[in-house]
């Protein structure tokens, strides 16, 4: 499944994209998800606890932003560096893109990226005003 799921996120992205429309700030109401697994570092960028299959698709996109549990026996992912940079978070856009079960999440980044989160489809990944939650 792995190699299925990276072979169609890069035919998808090989694909000519139409100018993405403007998207509302929020049209649909947000649920609550899973809170932050406790091995993400602080900032907007995280992995919800108990989400990750282990599926590793994100290796090849954003290695260094994210990074496995070492020493855990149930393998799962989290954020280990925040992007920085356009060319990182468009590196963390590609991995919530191919993500299977969509356990990466962000609240509260730049609104720019924001944005740009909206326009590929991934706007149901940003936190509602309050936050991701809690324990």
């Amino acid at each position: 499944m792995r190699i299925l799921a990276k072979l169609l996120g890069r035919i998808a992205r090989s694909r000519p994209q139409p100018a993405p429309a403007a998207v509302p700030a929020s049209t649909t109401p947000h649920p609550r998800r899973n809170p932050p697994h406790p091995a993400n570092v602080p900032g907007p960028f995280y992995v919800e606890d108990g989400c990750c299959l282990a599926c590793g698709i994100w290796e090849d996109e954003a290695e260094g932003l994210l990074a496995w549990l070492p020493d855990a026996k149930l393998p799962h992912c989290y954020v280990a560096r925040q992007p920085a940079t356009d060319a990182e978070f468009a590196q963390m856009l590609t991995a919530m893109e191919i993500n299977e079960v969509d356990c990466i999440r962000v609240h509260g980044c730049r609104p720019d990226w924001a944005e740009r989160l909206r326009a590929a489809g991934l706007g149901g990944q940003i936190d509602p005003p309050e936050g991701p939650a809690t324990r």
